[in-house]
C-alpha cells in the first residue's frame, strides 16, 4: 500500500560551493538554518509553500522556495549539530567541540564557557511554550551537561544543572525530560540525569558492523532504534517494543519523525531517498527519491511540532511537506485505493483523537477532530457507494454503518418500486467529493455486470438483505427518527424483511412499539409473500382487529397458508393453523361484546374444540357466556365439547346442584361412550372413566333416565354401578357372571358384606340361564371361601336338585361342622360371661351388706374430728375418714395407710368401686 504522504519542495542550493553538514528548520516550517562544512551557519527564509506546492500539482517546475536571510562563521571547523531552542527563538551549534547559543533572528550569541571538547548535543523544547526553559544536554566524552536555557536576542542565559559520568562516551544521545538515551558502538543505555542511575535499554550483537543510530519521538516518550543493518525498531522508555519493526531496504544513513510518520533515509549507488513508513504498523507508505543526488549520502532534520523535514546532501537543500489528509484520501479514492484511504483516515481519527483527549479545552484542536471525523464518513459513504457498483453489499452496507454522515433511508434509493411512495421525503445521498455518481437502481447495477436472470434474483435478494440488516442496526441506534423518515425508513424494512422471508425480524419488527410503518405501502407485499401473521399483527397494531382477527381465524382454517420459514412464529409453532388459532383465541380473550364472543366461540368449536373449551371455562375472558346461551349450541353439534363442558358446571368448588345438568352430563357421556366399540382405545377409557366416576359420586342425577339410555348399550360396567345405586344386587352380579368377571363379582359382594348378596351370586353360579351349565366349582369356590357366616338352611335350599352329591357334600358338611362348632364355643362363651356375672353380682351384694356405725364419740382416723352428722367414709381396709380428710388426699388413697386403692395389685374392681360406704347411726 503506497500513497503520496510528502511532497518534495527545493528550498535552494548554497552558492559559495561549501557542502552542508547538517540543518534544521524551525517550528511551523518557516525558517531553515544550516551549517556548512566551512563552520558557517546559514539562514534561509522559506517564501509561500502554498503557491509553490500549487504549481508543482499542475506539473509545472515550481520556483526555489527559499532565500537566503542572513550567515555567521562560528568556526573554522566543519558545524557537527545544529538544535533548535525555545520554540525557534535560539539555536544550539555544536562545532569544533565548542556549543554556541544564537539568536535564530540575528545569529548573534555567546559561547558556552563550560562545554569543552564536546562531541554532541541533544534538546527537550517541549514545554518551552509554557514559559519553561529549554533544556540542553551537552555531551564531552563521558561527561553529561544538563543546561537550562532562557532569555532571547543576545542575551542567554545557560545554566547548568546537572552532571553525569558515563561509564563510557556515547556516539549519539536523545533528551526526554530527566532521562536521557545515548547509543555506544553495541548497546543503547538509560541515564536518569537526577540520579546518574545507568541502565540497558537494548543491546546489539556483540559482532555488529553497523553503527548505532537512535532518534528521539518526543510527543510519545518513544524512541526509534537501529537494530540490524537494515531494521529499526520503536521502544519506550523501558525497552519495550512499540508497534512493528521497521524493514528497510538498504542501511539507514538518518532516522527522523513527521507525525504520524517515520522518516529514513537510505542511499544506493543509483539514488538516494527517504523512506516514509507508519509509525504504528511499520508498513512503507511512500518512496521519496531526491533529484540530483548523485547516490551521496542525507541528512535529515525535522521541526520540533514535527509538522516538516529537511533533507540536505551536498549544496543542495530540500523541505518535505506534508500532503494534507483530504487530498490524500482524494488522490486514493480516484485511485479506487480504497482499502488504503480507509486505512489513512483511521489513523488520521486516531491521532486527532489522541490530540482531543489530551487537549480537551482547545477548540482549534477540538474543530480539527470534528474535521477529521467527517473526513473519514467521507470515506466511508466513497467506499460504500463503490461496494454497491460492485455488487458487494454485505461490505457496502458495512461501510454506510461506519459512516455517521448518511441517513439510513438515503440507500433505499437502490430500491426505486419500494421507495416511490417516499421520494420526496428521502433526501438523495451526496459523497464528499463527488467521485461516486448518485446511487441508482440496483437493477442497473446487475444489468452492467452481465448477470443472468436466475444469477440477477440471488444477488437482488442478497441485496436486500444486507439492506435491510442495515436499516435494523441504523434503527436500534436511532429509534426515535423523525416521523417521516422514521415512517420511509420502517416501511420499505417491512417489505425487503418480507421479500426476503425474514419473518423474526418482520414480527419483532411490527411488535415494537416505535414502529412507524405505513400500512398503504406494506400490505399488499405482506399479502403477496404469504406474510399473513405479520400484517395481522400490523393490523391490530393500527387499530384494525376484526380485520386482524379475520386474518388468523383464515389461517386457523386453513383457508390461507404461511410458509414454514424465517425463523417467525409460524416456523416455532410448526404451521399457520397453530398460528392463527393461538392469535385468535388471544384477540377472542379481549372482546367485550357477548354476541360477538359468541359468534367466534362458534367458529373456534369447529377449529380447535379443546381450545374453545378452554375459554369457556376460564377466567380470563372479559365476557362470560352463562350455560343457557352456550349449551344450545353445543348440543346442536359438539357432545365431544358438551359432556367436558357439562362437568366443568357441576365439579368445580362451587358446582352446579341443578339435577338437569347432573343428568344431562351423564347422558351425553353415555351417548358418546357408546358411539365407541374399541377397546383400549385411550379416548374412549378415558369418557368411560368420567362416566363411571359420576354414576358413582353423583347423587343428583336422574336414575331412572340414565338406566333408560344405558339399557341396550355395551356399558356393561356403568350398568353394574347404577344397578348397585338402585340396589338391584341380582341384576348387577348376573350382568357380570355374564361377563365372566368372576373376581369382580365376588368383589361386588365382598363390598357390600351381605351374606343374601352372597347367596344371589351361588344361585346365579348355579343356575346360570340362557342354556349356560351350571358352574358348580365357582359356587363351591365361593362356599369355601366366605361360607362360615351363611345359613346352612339358606344354602341348602339354594343348591340345586341337580348338583352332584359329590361335590357337594364336602362343602356342605364342613359348613354344618362350622356351624356346629361356632354354636358350641357360643354356648360356653356365654356361660363364662354368666358366671363371671354372678361373681360380680355376689361381691357386689358383699360389698353392700357392710356397714358402719357412727357413735357421738366416733372421730376421723386422719384429723380426729368427731364425725357427728357429717359426711363420711370408709375405706376398704375399714379406715374411717371425714369427707375434708376424704378430698384431701383424693378419695382412692387412705390417709392413715396412704394405701393406693387404685392399684389393681391392691384392690379389686370391686372394692375400688365400692369403697365409700357409710352409714351414720344416731
Amino acid at each position: 500500500m503506497s500513497r503520496t504522504a510528502f511532497r518534495l519542495l527545493h528550498v535552494a542550493e548554497v552558492s559559495d560551493g561549501a557542502n552542508v553538514k547538517v540543518g534544521t528548520i524551525s517550528h511551523g516550517g518557516s525558517r531553515v538554518f544550516l551549517g556548512t562544512e566551512d563552520g558557517n551557519v546559514l539562514k534561509y527564509r522559506l517564501k509561500d509553500v502554498q503557491a509553490t506546492q500549487s504549481l508543482a500539482r499542475r506539473g509545472q517546475a515550481p520556483p526555489v522556495a527559499g532565500e537566503l536571510d542572513s550567515k555567521r562563521s562560528i568556526g573554522r571547523r566543519s558545524v557537527e549539530h545544529i538544535a533548535v531552542l525555545d520554540n525557534g527563538k535560539l539555536l544550539a551549534i555544536l562545532c569544533g567541540g565548542a556549543v554556541t547559543i544564537l539568536d535564530s533572528e540575528t545569529l548573534a550569541g555567546t559561547l558556552l564557557s563550560d562545554a569543552k571538547k564536546a562531541t554532541c548535543i541533544a534538546v527537550d523544547n517541549r514545554f518551552s511554550d509554557t514559559g519553561a526553559s529549554s533544556r540542553l544536554l551537552v555531551v564531552s566524552k563521558k561527561l553529561l551537561q544538563l543546561y537550562e536555557i532562557s532569555g532571547s536576542g543576545h542575551k542567554e542565559y545557560a545554566k547548568c544543572a546537572e552532571d553525569v559520568i558515563l561509564p563510557e562516551a556515547p556516539l549519539q544521545i536523545g533528551l526526554y525530560g530527566e532521562t536521557a538515551v545515548y547509543a555506544t558502538k553495541n548497546k543503547y543505555m538509560l541515564v536518569n540525569l537526577k540520579s546518574a542511575a545507568v541502565a540497558p535499554l537494548f543491546a546489539l550483537p556483540s559482532d555488529a558492523s553497523f553503527p548505532a543510530l537512535l532518534k528521539m519521538l518526543p510527543k510519545r516518550a518513544q524512541v526509534i532504534l537501529r537494530i540490524d543493518v537494515c531494521a529499526c525498531m520503536v521502544v519506550n522508555m523501558r525497552g519495550e517494543p512499540v508497534g512493528s519493526t521497521l524493514v528497510l531496504e538498504v542501511e539507514p544513513s538518518a532516522l527522523g519523525w513527521s507525525s504520524p510518520y517515520l522518516l529514513a533515509t537510505m542511499t544506493t549507488t543509483m539514488q538516494s531517498f527517504v523512506g516514509v513508513f507508519e509509525q504504528k504498523s511499520a508498513r512503507l507508505v511512500q518512496k521519496l527519491s531526491v533529484p540530483d543526488s548523485d547516490g551521496s549520502a542525507l541528512s535529515l532534520a525535522e521541526s520540533s511540532d514535527g509538522t516538516c523535514a529537511l533533507i540536505t546532501s551536498g549544496t543542495q537543500i530540500w523541505c518535505m511537506k506534508p500532503i494534507p489528509a483530504d487530498e490524500q484520501l482524494r488522490q486514493l479514492l480516484r485511485a479506487d485505493e480504497y482499502s488504503a484511504a480507509l486505512h489513512l483516515a483511521a489513523l488520521e481519527t486516531e491521532r486527532c483523537s489522541a490530540l482531543a483527549r489530551q487537549h480537551p479545552s482547545d477548540p482549534a484542536i477540538i474543530e480539527q477532530f470534528v474535521e477529521t471525523q467527517e473526513l473519514y464518513d467521507g470515506v466511508q459513504i466513497e467506499c460504500g457507494c463503490r461496494r454497491l457498483r460492485e455488487l458487494d453489499f454485505g461490505e457496502a452496507m458495512e461501510h454506510f454503518v461506519s459512516a455517521n454522515g448518511i441517513d439510513s433511508t438515503q440507500v433505499l434509493l437502490i430500491f426505486p418500486e419500494l421507495a416511490r411512495p417516499f421520494v420526496g421525503q428521502i433526501i438523495p445521498l451526496r459523497t464528499l467529493w463527488q467521485i461516486n455518481t448518485p446511487l441508482e437502481d440496483v437493477m442497473v447495477y446487475i444489468r452492467q455486470a452481465g448477470k443472468s436472470e436466475e444469477e440477477s434474483q440471488t444477488i437482488l435478494k442478497a441485496a436486500k438483505q444486507s439492506v435491510s440488516a442495515y436499516l435494523l442496526h441504523r434503527r436500534k441506534e436511532n429509534p426515535y427518527a423523525s416521523t417521516k423518515l422514521a415512517q420511509a425508513r420502517d416501511s420499505i424494512l417491512a417489505c425487503l424483511l418480507a421479500e426476503t422471508r425474514q419473518t423474526k425480524e418482520l414480527e419483532l419488527l411490527f411488535a415494537d412499539r416505535e414502529s412507524k410503518c405505513s400500512l398503504d405501502v406494506v400490505e399488499s407485499v405482506l399479502q403477496r409473500e404469504n406474510c399473513w401473521h405479520a400484517l395481522a399483527m400490523l393490523l391490530q397494531r393500527k387499530g384494525h382487529t376484526e380485520r386482524a382477527l379475520q386474518i388468523w381465524q383464515r389461517m386457523g382454517s386453513g383457508e390461507v397458508v404461511e410458509p414454514v420459514s424465517g425463523g417467525g412464529k409460524v416456523e416455532r409453532a410448526g404451521s399457520s393453523r397453530a398460528v392463527g388459532v393461538e392469535y385468535t383465541i388471544m384477540a377472542i380473550k379481549k372482546i367485550t361484546d357477548e354476541q360477538v364472543f359468541l359468534e367466534h366461540i362458534m367458529w373456534l368449536l369447529h377449529v380447535a374444540p379443546s381450545e374453545a373449551l378452554d375459554l369457556l371455562v376460564t377466567e380470563q375472558c372479559k365476557v362470560t357466556l352463562s350455560p343457557q346461551a352456550i349449551l344450545p349450541v353445543l348440543r346442536a353439534k359438539y357432545p365431544q365439547v358438551l359432556w367436558k363442558y357439562l362437568r366443568h358446571l357441576v365439579s368445580q368448588s362451587e358446582g352446579s346442584t341443578d339435577v338437569r345438568y347432573h343428568t344431562e352430563l351423564a347422558l351425553a357421556l353415555i351417548r358418546v361412550a357408546a358411539e365407541f366399540d374399541e377397546e383400549g382405545n385411550e379416548e374412549t377409557e378415558e369418557i368411560r372413566a368420567v362416566l363411571q366416576q359420576v354414576l358413582q359420586e353423583s347423587t343428583l342425577y336422574n336414575e331412572k333416565a340414565v338406566s333408560e339410555q344405558l339399557r341396550g348399550t355395551k356399558l356393561y360396567h356403568e350398568q353394574v354401578i347404577l344397578y348397585r345405586r338402585l340396589e338391584e344386587h341380582e341384576q348387577a352380579l348376573r350382568l357380570l357372571v355374564n361377563l365372566r368377571e368372576f373376581a369382580a363379582a365376588e368383589h361386588y359382594c365382598e363390598e357390600l358384606g351381605q351374606n343374601d348378596v352372597f347367596l344371589f351370586l351361588m344361585s346365579i353360579y348355579l343356575e346360570p340361564g340362557e342354556g349356560r351349565a351350571p358352574m358348580y366349582n365357582r359356587a363351591i369356590s365361593l362356599l369355601n371361601c366366605h361360607g362360615a357366616d351363611f345359613d346352612p338352611q339358606e344354602v341348602l335350599e339354594v343348591l340345586s336338585v341337580d348338583m352332584p352329591l359329590s361335590i357337594a357334600v364336602d362343602p356342605v358338611m364342613r359348613l354344618l361342622s362350622t356351624r356346629m362348632h361356632k354354636r358350641k364355643q357360643t354356648q360356653i362363651v356365654k356361660n363364662l360371661a354368666r358366671s363371671s356375672q354372678l361373681e360380680v353380682a355376689f361381691a357386689r351384694l358383699e360389698q353392700k351388706s357392710r356397714y358402719a356405725v357412727i357413735t357421738e364419740e366416733r372421730a376421723c382416723r386422719s384429723c380426729h374430728a368427731r364425725i357427728g352428722t357429717k359426711l363420711f367414709g370408709v375405706f376398704p381396709n375399714n379406715v374411717l375418714a371425714c369427707y375434708k380428710c376424704l378430698r384431701k388426699n383424693g378419695d382412692h388413697i387412705c390417709p392413715v395407710t396412704g394405701t393406693d386403692f387404685h392399684d389393681p395389685s391392691r384392690t379389686s374392681m370391686v372394692e375400688s368401686s365400692e369403697r365409700l360406704v357409710g352409714t351414720w347411726v344416731p
